[in-house]
């Protein structure tokens, strides 16, 4: 029995946008999983929390594409908006760990906002000084922001590669670098090398996995027409899945 194969790219597997996208919020529902319900010390925690790593930088890749495709830039960044301030509660109930409310840590709508905005300001800007300037300001506001750092960089490195399979692929492998690295300093930060060189493993591995994603298993062609549900669900599912991740932790506690 033979593969089908894509009579345009020879391709033995193909997946849409959509299904790409399934795979990353089901990636981040391991990672909330993990970091409601287990204990840092487990196997289970860090097997889940690192199989999460991939949903960011697949985000990303397609923030940059449908920036490209969107027929509204303005409704865009305003969808973004709404679903960022919808989730704040539900994300702040779900990882605040006290009473105590901490500014420097907004849920990760607000950097994909974020994120969206460096697309447009790199994008339509046409005086460089004001270009620096404003990817300056928005860099420094994803400080604020869950991923505040690593998204950004993420964004501006795809941006940089629209076009070339290439240079995707060179960024696949710097991200996965970064993504290592950071992983590596947050476990070693904590007196906690092994676990730092473990956590590093498995975020580089997610990093590739989501460059295997996209490099080799997406069907590139845009759908004419997309079902408006999958649209909605992706932005409703990020403060629906954390309400209902509080509930049931609240429950069995």
């Amino acid at each position: 029995m033979t593969e089908r194969k894509s009579r345009k790219t020879g391709r033995s597997t193909e997946l849409s946008r959509d299904a790409i996208k399934y795979i990353a919020v089901f990636a981040m529902l391991l990672n909330h999983i993990a970091n409601l319900f287990f204990r840092e010390s487990t196997i289970e925690y860090l097997v889940f929390t690192d199989i999460g790593y991939l949903t960011i930088l697949i985000m990303c890749f397609f923030l940059v594409e449908g920036y490209r495709y969107t027929h509204s830039v303005k409704k865009y960044g305003e969808r973004l908006l709404i679903f960022a301030f919808l989730s704040e509660i539900p994300y702040r109930l779900a990882f605040e760990k006290d009473t105590d409310f901490q500014p420097g840590s907004c849920n990760v709508l607000f950097t994909l906002l974020i994120c969206f905005c460096l697309i447009h300001v790199i994008s339509a800007a046409t005086d460089g000084q004001t270009k620096a300037i404003l990817i300056f300001l928005l860099l420094c506001a994803g400080g604020f922001c869950d991923w505040g750092f690593l998204a950004p960089v993420f964004t501006i490195l795809f941006i940089w590669a629209e076009g070339s399979a290439e240079r995707q692929k060179t960024v696949f492998l710097l991200d996965a670098l970064l993504l290592g690295a950071d992983c590596f300093v947050s476990g070693a930060f904590e007196g906690a090398w092994m676990t730092g060189l473990l956590n590093a493993a498995g975020g580089m591995t997610a990093a590739l996995l989501a460059g295997v994603l996209i490099l080799y298993c997406y069907e590139k062609e845009k759908k004419k027409h997309r079902g408006k549900w999958a649209k909605w669900f992706f932005y409703w599912f990020y403060p629906v899945h954390l309400m209902i991740l509080t509930a049931v932790r609240a429950a069995i506690s």
